[in-house]
């Protein structure tokens, strides 16, 4: 089997005219290359609305994104009032560390308007990225979505003698997810678009149009190509799992901790999760969930409390906007939940804030780590231990009233949309719904159109 394989290419028709053409023209059905990416390409026309952006949503949800930035001189000739010094072009590399192993990749164009169209399918399959580094602490992923419960989970860990992490609140220090970020941008020799969103360091106009490394262009030397796309990928995983151990082992030291067997640390339904996974096979994945209404009515607490828009509340217009976006997002974490919940850990927030010994019991054996009763007693003592941060960081005076918040919190109309853009997630973790509402309004709106 070679590194990357691409099996099916499916061309899908939208249902609007939110498009007056588009085309995928790489990948390729049927071809195969020593390289951990693949090259994409195509173009996007919008009708009402200028096409900005690509999506390519991974099977375990994590989101790709590639900016709509070449103009076509073939295309405006064929739409000459509409694509006449527009940017209708895509053109990148697509890196397949973390991805499945078999995966599907759903391809979404944006439109100005925030639209998602889908217009393909991508299957493909690809060997996952050796690792030949054997490392002596095990990444522990705490994936989730914001204010759902994470925080607390994350203090719980810390005060486990066989767990450490930056004991500095938020506990959000997160040297795994620079490194893994590495590794999968040096896997897309990319346009600066792309590289400024996976490792934030070429921000220069003067890299505008040009991969550093400039693989992109080595095609009149095809082993050197291959060497860049696949050897060179593995010494940089190889160089970044080092530096990533070496980290923590300070981060242990300078707490006084014995070489713990895991790392912790928060996660968002991305593809960092996946490449962990991949180099790391003895990686543990806790998924915590809340009831996405209960989330909203937190963020909108904590933002009214602070004075903020924070969680990305500032990139919509309006509450309904910000809705949507919160149902793609779980969208996203039932996609990773879906891949990789048969080795992993579900914790619901309300069972961790209202059980939390329970809680750290059954994580602990998930780990198989130390669960003796005295001990994990001895952790949440300290754990419940208050602090000036803490206290700011709550939005509810008790846990049990920061469960079934919505009821009360959300009008009928926020409800009713929440419903909507959270069933399967809702039903997937076990959450109740509304029954009486949606009698009221039996419609439905879909994420791929929002």
């Amino acid at each position: 089997m070679s590194t990357t394989e691409i099996t099916n290419v499916e061309r899908l028709e939208p249902d609007s005219d939110a498009l007056l053409g588009f085309s995928i023209e790489l990948p390729l059905a049927g071809t195969a290359a020593e390289a951990y990416s693949f090259e994409f390409a195509g173009w996007a026309l919008g009708g009402h609305s200028a096409a900005v952006q690509i999506e390519l949503i991974a099977n375990d949800g994590a989101p790709r994104r590639i900016p709509i930035v070449f103009p076509r001189s073939d295309v405006a000739r064929c739409y000459p009032q509409r694509a006449e010094n527009t940017k209708v072009g895509f053109w990148a590399p697509v890196s397949v560390i973390g991805m499945t192993p078999e995966f599907e990749l759903l391809v979404r164009v944006v439109l100005e308007n925030t639209e998602r169209v889908p217009i393909a399918r991508i299957r493909g399959r690809h060997r996952p990225l050796p690792s030949r580094f054997q490392p002596s602490i095990q990444p522990l992923l705490v994936t989730s979505l914001a204010r759902t419960g994470t925080t607390w989970m994350m203090r719980l860990l810390l005060e486990h003698p066989a767990i450490t992490t930056l004991r500095i609140y938020p506990y959000e220090c997160r040297p795994g997810r620079y490194w893994m970020q590495l590794v999968g941008g040096m896997a897309e020799p990319a346009y600066p678009a792309q590289s400024r969103s996976k490792l934030g360091i070429f921000d220069d106009e003067w890299w505008a149009g040009q991969d550093p490394l400039q693989r992109g262009s080595l095609s009149q030397n095809p082993a050197l190509q291959q060497w860049f796309n696949a050897r060179f990928v593995e010494q940089v995983a190889l160089l970044c799992q080092r530096s990533l151990e070496d980290c923590y082992r300070e981060i242990a030291a300078t707490q006084d901790q014995r070489t713990p067997f895991y790392f912790a640390e928060k996660h968002l339904p991305d593809d960092v999760p996946g490449i962990l996974w991949e180099l790391y096979p003895k990686c543990r994945e806790i998924f915590v969930v809340r009831d996405p209404r209960d989330m909203l009515c937190s963020i909108r607490a904590f933002n009214a409390k602070r004075g903020t828009l924070n969680f990305s509340r500032d990139t919509v217009a309006s509450e309904d906007e910000y809705i949507l976006r919160l149902g793609r997002d779980g969208q996203q974490l039932l996609g990773g939940w879906k891949a990789r919940g048969n080795r992993a850990c579900l914790v619901r927030y309300e069972d961790l804030v209202l059980r939390p010994l329970e809680s750290l019991s059954k994580i602990s054996r998930y780990l198989a780590i130390e669960a003796d009763s005295s001990l994990l007693e001895d952790v949440l003592r300290r754990a419940l231990v208050d602090t000036p941060e803490l206290a700011a960081h709550r939005t509810a005076g008790t846990a049990r009233a920061s469960i079934g918040r919505w009821r009360h919190d959300l009008d009928s109309s926020s409800q009713l949309l929440c419903e909507q853009v959270f069933g399967e997630f809702l039903k997937e973790f076990g959450y109740e719904l509304n029954q009486d509402l949606r009698k009221k309004n039996g419609q439905t709106i879909s994420l791929e159109a929002t």
